[in-house]
């Protein structure tokens, strides 16, 4: 069975499993058919689902049920030496594992690779010996997969780091790569007013003060604070980590963009920082108005905070 014939059958799965829970012979019944005889529940668990029992003696995936602050997510970021999985290599994998908005684990390591195109190296800093002493595809991949566990895999733009280790996982590991996928670029448009969802654009945005560096460890910690900025903004019926995914995948944005005219008007570099910092020009008593209309409308920080304070400093 094809990877993307796995993943569509596993969906139809998941959208059963929401509106109800089976009894085991009832989903082996539901595997047998949509995927096939000799996929069981014990395999497609080890390839990242996380399939529980309920106290009614049924199964579900306790994703349906778990409370965002008790889920684990799992921030990838993966450097290649190139864009297409079937004639590039991974050059390298960071990742960050976070519970309850607390890292809870670490993942980075380089993997041996066959070359290292000089642009790459020019963008990442890796070169190619660099990773003579670095473990092999495979030894990296093992790794990871214990890592991830039946963990959300998270990351921005997620298909692409997602599809790349897919391809990765059933050439080196023999299984698929099931876990629950959330993406950060998705979810920034749902929550996040801006004209540009780059993971460099948003850090320069919202200010959340880690470097986007082109290297593993450093954009999936980056992934990380935009996901808990994102957090701030979401619909308060978003409770469980399915409904996060979900909204993440509606097609409409949360808030509207503002005309690109006029968002231009906003100085620039535009961070956190820089927009409430000097808010009242004490010489005029009066609010700097540039400042001012961050907080206004659909503007930037008006999404963000409800409410601000001004404080006259002599």
């Amino acid at each position: 069975m094809s990877d993307n014939l796995l993943h569509k059958d596993i969906q139809a799965l998941i959208a059963r499993l929401k509106r109800q829970d089976l009894s085991l012979g009832m989903l082996e019944k539901s595997l047998s058919r949509l995927i096939h005889d000799e996929i069981n529940l014990e395999y497609l668990k080890a390839c990242g689902l996380n399939f529980i029992e309920t106290s009614e003696n049924l199964i579900t995936l306790k994703n349906l049920k778990t409370p965002l602050k008790d889920e684990v997510f799992s921030f990838i970021d993966l450097e290649t030496t190139g864009s297409c999985p079937i004639k590039h290599e991974i050059l390298e994998i960071g990742a960050v594992q976070v519970k309850g908005g607390e890292i809870i684990n670490r993942f980075e390591t380089l993997v041996k690779v066959k070359s290292v195109p000089d642009y790459i190296a020019e963008l990442t800093g890796i070169t190619y010996e660099d990773t003579l002493n670095a473990p092999s595809a495979h030894e990296a991949l093992q790794e990871l997969r214990l890592f991830l566990g039946n963990s959300v895999f998270v990351a921005h733009n997620a298909n692409f780091d997602y599809n790349f280790l897919g391809r990765y996982f059933v050439e080196k590991l023999h299984c698929p790569l099931l876990n629950l996928k959330l993406c950060t670029l998705d979810l920034s448009k749902r929550a996040i007013l801006s004209m540009r969802y780059s993971l460099s654009f948003l850090k320069e945005l919202l200010g959340f003060g880690i470097e986007v560096s082109h290297r593993a460890y450093a954009d999936a910690l980056a992934s990380y604070k935009l996901f808990e900025i994102c957090l701030l903004n979401l619909p308060s019926y978003i409770k469980t980590t399915m409904d996060l995914i979900d909204f993440s995948k509606c097609a409409n944005t949360l808030i509207k963009r503002p005309p690109k005219a006029r968002y231009q008007e906003i100085p620039s570099p535009f961070s956190l920082f820089e927009k409430t910092k000097g808010l009242f020009n004490h010489k005029s008593n009066q609010l700097n108005e540039s400042c001012l209309m961050g907080f206004m409308g659909t503007e930037i920080l008006a999404s963000l905070f409800d409410t601000f304070e001004c404080c006259l400093v002599f």
